[in-house]
């Protein structure tokens, strides 16, 4: 952690000096969480990449400027990774020149990394590179200096954070499409529910059309009659909003919206899945959850129903999925949300605590009834 603070430190302090020639960087894609091999030769190998960063070179004087670039890459874990350096260039008076990655990366070119070193650990990163296809993990920082006869002229750094996310697992409504069981929902605005290390994703919705015939695959049916697809963005402790037609979410849970959409209708059967969106240093990656499904028991009413009170239902479906059948004992329950634990009403996050629990198997319930 020290020498990362000498580092950062050195590159900021160098740059207060003399400025006859100027340098500046900038990435392209700011929320880049992956970094693909073909996006960066850091191998060697040649790149049909798309640009990834910038850096603006500018001569400020009214002389020529014999420069060389030098670009040093290091990793907050893993230490030293790699150096390279240009050939010598010469800037014209008052000249600004733009470099990227495909210009670093390339041969032959102005601006092209002449001389290339890759460190121990940078030889260990790129057989896991040829292993993953992409970065491991971690905070690089990538230090681009000019310099003149071997001194510092001007610097910048620019830092990407790693964390190559790309989980989805789906809790709600239903259960997975391959499964011979499939569950009832019982409101027309049912509350999907999913958990990642992701925060942008699409939720797609589809329709299962009767005449369809058991051949087709879950991927086939979700794209045969959408009846939903929105993106969306999880901020933490934000208001509800909408952008577009993307809307801005404080959790990975969501309620199908009353209106303005394909109301969903008893006795059909609705395929779903949410996809992951994760910018990466060439184009966006896409992750799919698996395709889950439900059907909207018949009978349902137009109830909206609270996410406690789904939360409730499920859990009754989950003990005893005939206690809500249309001759169940339960039929067209609405939970009141109230809940006593030993004499104690209990809100809603003791309730929702509880029912994570006895999902996860820390509690266990022993016997149940319908009084």
């Amino acid at each position: 952690m020290i020498k990362i603070s000498l580092f950062i430190g050195w590159a900021i302090a160098a740059s207060l000096f003399a400025q006859e020639v100027e340098i500046t960087s900038m990435l392209l894609t700011p929320d880049i969480k992956i970094f693909m091999l073909n996006d960066l030769n850091f191998t060697g190998r040649s790149s049909g990449a798309a640009e990834c960063f910038q850096v603006m070179i500018s001569n400020n004087t009214a002389l020529p400027q014999s420069c060389t670039l030098r670009l040093n890459i290091r990793a907050e874990f893993q230490g030293d990774l790699a150096f390279g350096e240009t050939n010598p260039f010469t800037m014209s008076p008052n000249e600004v020149t733009r470099v990227t990655n495909l210009n670093l990366f390339s041969q032959g070119q102005r601006f092209s990394l002449e001389e290339y070193y890759i460190e121990n650990r940078g030889q260990e990163l790129i057989q896991e590179l040829l292993a993953s296809n992409r970065l491991p993990a971690d905070i690089y920082y990538f230090l681009f200096e000019v310099q003149r006869e071997g001194s510092s002229l001007s610097n910048t750094l620019i830092r990407i954070d790693i964390t190559n996310p790309s989980s989805i697992e789906l809790l709600a409504p239903g259960n997975n499409a391959a499964s011979s069981r499939l569950e009832s929902v019982y409101t027309h605005y049912p509350l999907f529910r999913w958990e990642s290390d992701m925060s942008t994703f699409r939720l797609v919705i589809a329709e299962y059309l009767q005449d369809s015939g058991d051949v087709m695959s879950p991927e086939e049916i979700l794209r045969q009659k959408v009846v939903f697809d929105r993106r969306f963005y999880i901020q933490r402790r934000v208001d509800i909003g909408i952008i577009g037609d993307a809307e801005i979410l404080p959790t990975t849970l969501y309620q199908y919206p009353v209106s303005g959409v394909h109301p969903l209708e008893e006795g059909q059967v609705y395929y779903w899945q949410v996809i992951g969106l994760v910018e990466s240093s060439g184009s966006p990656r896409e992750f799919p959850s698996e395709i889950w499904r439900f059907q909207l028991n018949p009978g349902t009413g137009q109830t909206t129903l609270t996410p406690l009170q789904q939360q409730l239902l499920e859990w009754v479906q989950y003990l005893d999925g005939r206690l809500l059948q249309p001759d169940g004992e339960l039929n067209a329950l609405i939970p009141n949300e109230n809940v006593r634990l030993n004499g104690v009403t209990l809100d809603e996050e003791e309730i929702l605590n509880i029912i994570a629990k006895l999902y996860n198997g820390t509690y266990r319930p022993i016997e149940w009834a319908v009084e």
